[in-house]
């Protein structure tokens, strides 16, 4: 086990933690904008919402740059084009930049920092920073649904059309293009919103513009969180039919009770599955429930050698 490793395993448990507060900044963050677009921008109740509401944010932010720092130092995927892997660590490199001068700005706004000017001056850093990583993700975004339209393209051509979605892994391929969609629209949107708090273009997107499309991503980033399956990337929840007699729960409670008490990891587990198991375990089981569709199954990564 390397050291990169283990920084990345302790992150892990960082990020494990901190993670319960982003749907409520969600849900914060559409009332923000909500108010500044009621607002315009001018004196009144709803701008008063727009300050209070962006102020308690910023708590539900700290220390959540560790979340990017951990996804900067991680190694990138399998077969993924090297300009996409560049632009993805600059993404991460500046949102967590932006996450962090965020906690400088909330200190100096709450009276803990002193200086004022510094903070404001940091503030206009942090949101170029926000703008810089929405823009890298857009780019992202594009190349990868690209790259996903070119796979689904191959395989229209291998399968039948009746046959398309019955397919499993067209399926999945579908799912993900659509989910990269979402998240380029999301980008976009935000871009704008970055503009206008830094007021680049203040003739054209004014504080009620600003509020539209803050609006709109908060609504976009809500639905992102709820459509989440796992608190972690380290395992995934999937879908199947019930076995005749077990249940899964019991698979995920023994593999969960393995990772606690063996003394040496397996020399094909991650360090993050391992740790993120010992620190979830009793979460897990308290919470585990059947959905609609199926039986809920534990699908570790832990075969794949990290």
């Amino acid at each position: 086990m390397t050291s990169l490793d283990t920084v990345r395993g302790d992150l892990a448990l960082v990020i494990l933690y901190l993670n319960k507060a982003e749907a409520r900044d969600k849900i914060c963050r559409a009332i923000q904008y909500g108010s500044k677009f009621l607002s315009n921008g001018e004196p009144g109740p709803a701008q008063n919402v727009d300050k209070s509401t962006s102020l308690a944010r910023k708590v539900f932010r700290l220390f959540k740059f560790v979340n990017d720092l951990h996804a900067l130092i991680s190694p990138p995927a399998k077969g993924t084009p090297l300009p996409l892997i560049l632009l993805g660590k600059s993404k991460n490199a500046m949102l967590s930049t932006f996450l962090f001068l965020d906690q400088i700005v909330w200190a100096g706004r709450t009276g803990i920092y002193k200086n004022k000017e510094r903070a404001e001056f940091l503030s206009r850093i942090a949101f170029y920073c926000f703008l810089g990583s929405n823009t890298c993700t857009t780019i992202i975004e594009l190349a990868e649904l690209q790259r996903l339209s070119k796979s689904m393209k191959k395989l229209e051509k291998e399968l039948k059309h009746q046959e398309l979605y019955k397919n499993e892994q067209y399926r999945m391929k579908l799912q993900k293009s659509n989910e990269r969609l979402l998240a380029l629209i999301k980008s976009s949107l935000d871009i704008v919103v970055a503009v206008g708090l830094l007021q680049l273009a203040p003739k054209k997107v004014t504080p009620r513009v600003t509020g539209a499309f803050g609006f709109a991503s908060s609504l976009i980033a809500c639905y992102q969180v709820s459509r989440s399956t796992s608190p972690c990337s380290s395992f995934s929840v999937k879908s199947h039919h019930p076995p005749e007699n077990p249940k899964p729960e019991f698979n995920l409670f023994i593999y969960l009770l393995d990772s606690c008490f063996r003394a040496q990891p397996r020399a094909s587990e991650c360090v993050v599955c391992r740790r993120g198991g010992q620190l979830v375990a009793g979460l897990l089981m308290a919470s585990w429930t059947r959905n609609k569709s199926g039986w809920m199954k534990w699908n570790s990564p832990c075969s794949k050698q990290m």
